[in-house]
C-alpha cells in the first residue's frame, strides 16, 4: 500500500538536502535598484546607487516597479574561463542581462516567461546566462533587469561549470517531479473515492488538489516547459491563475469543512464572505490586467484568512471535539509564508527558503487535509455500512411481519371455519366436535410456537441447569405424540444422564417430533436414535418424505419458512428455528442430512454437562 507519511517524508529530505553549502556555487555581492517608472537604460542603471541585499534573493511584494540587479564577483573565485548566472524563480515575465566585454560594449539577453520557452540557450525551467570570466574583471558586474506582472522575487547563483548546474537541475527536477507525482496521485484517489462518496467535502478538497497542481507545476515552470513551450502567454497567465484558484477553493473547502453558518456564526460567515469576494475577484483581474494591483490589496485578505481559518479552527477542535489535523492544515500554510519571511530577513537560508518554504508549507497544507478526508471517508463508510445494515434489517423486520400475517391468515383461516362451522350445528356430530378441539389445539399451537419465537429472539432467559435423564424424558413426549404414526425409539447409551436445561431439551424434542409427525409419510415410522459421543450425546429423529416435498437446506431453520408443499398441514414455520435456537442457547449443534431420496434426518448434539462449558466460557 503507498505510504503518504513515508513519502512526504522522502520529499522533505531531498528537498532541506539542497541546504547545504555547494562548493560549486560562486559567492557574489548583490544589490537592488528600484526604477519605479521603468524608464532607466543600462547606462542610466549603472550610474545610480544600489542598495546592498543581504544573501542572494530579493522580494519586492506585488508591484509593476521594474528592478535592476548588481552582482560583484571575485574573480578569484573563477576556476574556468565562464561561469553560469541562473536566476529563479520560472514565473518572471521579463529578466534581461546585460555584462561588460574587455573593450566597454555591453552586451545583453532576453528571457521570461513571456517569451516561447523553446527559444532559451538552457531548455530549463530557470533563466541561465553563460557569462565570460572577463566580464567581472576589473570590478565590473553583470546587471539583470527585471520586469513582472507576478511577485518580484528575484533569486540568483552562480554556478562554476555546466555540469554543476546539470548535476542541481537533476535533483531539482527529482524532487519536483515526486512532488507533483504526489499531488496526481491524490487528485485520481480522491476522484475515485468521490465517484462513490458523493460528498461535497470530498468534491472541494479535489478541486483545492487541481489547483494545487496548476500553481506548483506553474510556478515550478514545468508546465511551460512540458506542456506550453510555444505558448508563452499561457505560461504567463498560469501562475496567477494557480494563486486564485488556490484561494477560491480552499476558502470554498474550509467553509464546507468548518460549517461556518450565518445563523451560528454571523460574524465569521461575513468576513469569510467579504474574503472569498477578494479571491474571486482576482482572475477578473487578471483578464483585466489589473492582477499586480488587486494582489497587492488582496495579500492582506490572504493572511487575515488564514488566521481566521486558524482560529476557527481551534475553536471547533477545542469546544466541539474537532480534528487536530484541520489546525495542523492551517499551521503548515502559515509556515511556509513565515518561512519565506524570515528567508528575506536573513534568518534562514534565502537560496532554498525564498522558493521552497511556500511549497513545502502547501505540501503539508495537503498531507494534513488528505489525512482529515480520509478519516472523513471511514467515518463515511462507516455511516453508510450502518445505514444498510439499518435498511436491511428494516426490509428484513418487514419480510417477517409479512411472512407471519400471510402464515396467520392461512393457518388460522381453516381452524376457525371448522369451529364457526361447530358453533353454527345445533347438534353437532361427535366427529364435527372432535374437528373443532383439533382445530383449537392447532390454534393454540401456532400462537404458542409465535410466542416462543419471540421470546428467543428479543429475551435472553437464565438456564436452569440439572440432571436430565435424555431417555425417560424422550419417553414423556413420544407418549404425548404417539398414535397417528409409529414412533421407534432406539439409545446405546451407558448413561442416560446429561446436565442441561430440562424445558429447552423437552421443547426441542416435541418441536423435531411435531416437524416428523407433521410431514412424514403416512404409513412409515418415525424413528428416535440416541448415541453416545464423545462429549455427550446424539439424538437424531429421521422419518421418510414425499417425493416432493423435501425442504431447502439453506432455509429451513429462518423464521417463518415452509416448504412449497408444506401448506397442506397446518403449522407457523417456527419449530426448527425454535429447535435450532434452543439448541444452540445450551451450547449443542443441529444438523441436517437427506438420508437417500425419500428419507430426511436432524441431528441435535448436546454436551455432556453444560454447566462446566457455563463456566469456562464465563472465565475467558
Amino acid at each position: 500500500m503507498f505510504n503518504v507519511k513515508a513519502f512526504l517524508a522522502l520529499v522533505l529530505i531531498m528537498l532541506c538536502g539542497t541546504v547545504h553549502a555547494d562548493p560549486s556555487k560562486i559567492p557574489f555581492e548583490l544589490s537592488v535598484l528600484a526604477d519605479p517608472n521603468g524608464v532607466l537604460s543600462i547606462h542610466d542603471a549603472i550610474t545610480k546607487e544600489f542598495t546592498s541585499v543581504k544573501g542572494n534573493a530579493y522580494s519586492g511584494g506585488y508591484t509593476r516597479k521594474v528592478h535592476w540587479f548588481k552582482l560583484k564577483i571575485d574573480t578569484e573565485t573563477l576556476s574556468d574561463d565562464h561561469f553560469l548566472l541562473e536566476i529563479q524563480p520560472p514565473y518572471l515575465d521579463d529578466v534581461t542581462f546585460y555584462y561588460q566585454t574587455a573593450d566597454g560594449r555591453w552586451v545583453s539577453a532576453q528571457q521570461g516567461d513571456q517569451y516561447p520557452f523553446r527559444a532559451r540557450a538552457f531548455q530549463y525551467r530557470g533563466f541561465v546566462l553563460d557569462v565570460p570570466a572577463d566580464a567581472v574583471a576589473q570590478g565590473r558586474a553583470v546587471l539583470v533587469r527585471l520586469t513582472s506582472t507576478s511577485s518580484s522575487v528575484f533569486n540568483a547563483t552562480v554556478w562554476q561549470s555546466d555540469r554543476d548546474l546539470q548535476s542541481a537541475i537533476e535533483r531539482e527536477y527529482l524532487v519536483i517531479g515526486m512532488y507533483i507525482g504526489f499531488i496526481v496521485f491524490l487528485i485520481f484517489l480522491n476522484a475515485g473515492v468521490l465517484l462513490y462518496s458523493k460528498d461535497q467535502q470530498l468534491f472541494f478538497y479535489l478541486m483545492y488538489l487541481i489547483s494545487a497542481l496548476v500553481l506548483i507545476g506553474s510556478i515550478n515552470g514545468v508546465f511551460a516547459q512540458f506542456l506550453f513551450a510555444d505558448s508563452p502567454m499561457v505560461s504567463d497567465k498560469l501562475t496567477s491563475l494557480g494563486n486564485a484558484l488556490v484561494f477560491i477553493s480552499a476558502s470554498l473547502f474550509y467553509d464546507k469543512v468548518m460549517h461556518i453558518r450565518r445563523v451560528s456564526s454571523p460574524y465569521i460567515w461575513w468576513l469569510t464572505r467579504a474574503t472569498l469576494m477578494f479571491f474571486i475577484i482576482i482572475p477578473v483581474s487578471l483578464a483585466l490586467g489589473l492582477f499586480t494591483e488587486w494582489m497587492a490589496l488582496a495579500i492582506n485578505a490572504i493572511l487575515f484568512a488564514i488566521v481566521l481559518w486558524l482560529l476557527r479552527a481551534l475553536q471547533l477542535w477545542y469546544t466541539q471535539n474537532g480534528s487536530l489535523l484541520l489546525v495542523f492544515s492551517h499551521v503548515w500554510t502559515l509556515f511556509g509564508g513565515l518561512a519565506s519571511a524570515l528567508a528575506l530577513s536573513g534568518f534562514l537560508d534565502p537560496d532554498f527558503w525564498l522558493l521552497n518554504g511556500f511549497q513545502i508549507g502547501m505540501l503539508g497544507t495537503i498531507l494534513s487535509l488528505q489525512l482529515l478526508m480520509i478519516q472523513r471517508v471511514i467515518k463515511l463508510d462507516k455511516a453508510r455500512i450502518s445505514a444498510v445494515a439499518k435498511a436491511q434489517a428494516t426490509r428484513e423486520s418487514l419480510q417477517q411481519q409479512e411472512s407471519m400475517l400471510s402464515m396467520l391468515t392461512h393457518e388460522l383461516k381453516t381452524p376457525l371455519s371448522v369451529i364457526s362451522m361447530s358453533l353454527q350445528s345445533k347438534a353437532p356430530s361427535d366427529r364435527l366436535k372432535e374437528h373443532a378441539f383439533n382445530a383449537i389445539g392447532n390454534i393454540t399451537d401456532v400462537i404458542d410456537r409465535c410466542v416462543h419465537s419471540q421470546k428467543l429472539k428479543h429475551e435472553s432467559h437464565p438456564l436452569n441447569i440439572a440432571d436430565v435423564d435424555v431417555v425417560s424424558l424422550i419417553g414423556r413426549v413420544v407418549a404425548v405424540k404417539e398414535g397417528s404414526k409409529e414412533i421407534r425409539v432406539m439409545h446405546a447409551l451407558t448413561s442416560p444422564i446429561i446436565r442441561t436445561d430440562e424445558i429447552y431439551m423437552n421443547l426441542i424434542v416435541t418441536n423435531l417430533l411435531d416437524n416428523a409427525l407433521k410431514y412424514g409419510k403416512d404409513g412409515e415410522p418415525i424413528t428416535i436414535d440416541v448415541t453416545q459421543s464423545m462429549n455427550g450425546i446424539c439424538m437424531s429423529v429421521s422419518n421418510v418424505v414425499a417425493e416432493d416435498s423435501l425442504p431447502n437446506a439453506d432455509k429451513m431453520f429462518e423464521r417463518f419458512y415452509r416448504a412449497p408443499t408444506a401448506y397442506k398441514v397446518s403449522g407457523a414455520g417456527l419449530g426448527l428455528f425454535i429447535v435450532k435456537s434452543l439448541t444452540e442457547a445450551i451450547s449443542g449443534k443441529i444438523d441436517y442430512q437427506v438420508l437417500d431420496a425419500h428419507k430426511v434426518a436432524f441431528y441435535v448434539c448436546l454436551p455432556q454437562n453444560l454447566q462446566k462449558i457455563k463456566l469456562k466460557d464465563e472465565s475467558k
